[in-house]
């Protein structure tokens, strides 16, 4: 039963909101298929879902030129893939 402050009593006295027993999971299952469906590997996927990210590590033109070595090396491997 879920109590007033929306906590879930659970086995060994834990606690659990129910965000964390239904809605996280949800969302987790979400942004796996988004990222699945957006080319990532399925090694990617769990990597970005488990692992926080950090974009503002670099400055702006670190992260131009990061984004351009990925993405003409994802090319190269997209068009060697069709040969």
């Amino acid at each position: 039963m879920v109590g007033q402050d929306g906590h879930v009593e659970m086995a060994g006295g834990r606690r659990r909101t129910v965000f964390d027993l239904f809605l996280a999971p949800a969302i987790a299952q979400a942004r796996r298929i988004n990222l699945r469906q957006n080319r990532a590997t399925s090694e990617e996927a769990e990597f970005l879902l488990h692992q926080r990210v950090e974009l503002n590590a670099l400055t702006s033109d670190q992260l131009v030129a990061f984004i351009e070595q990925e993405t003409s090396t994802a090319w190269c491997h997209e068009d060697r893939a069709r040969e």
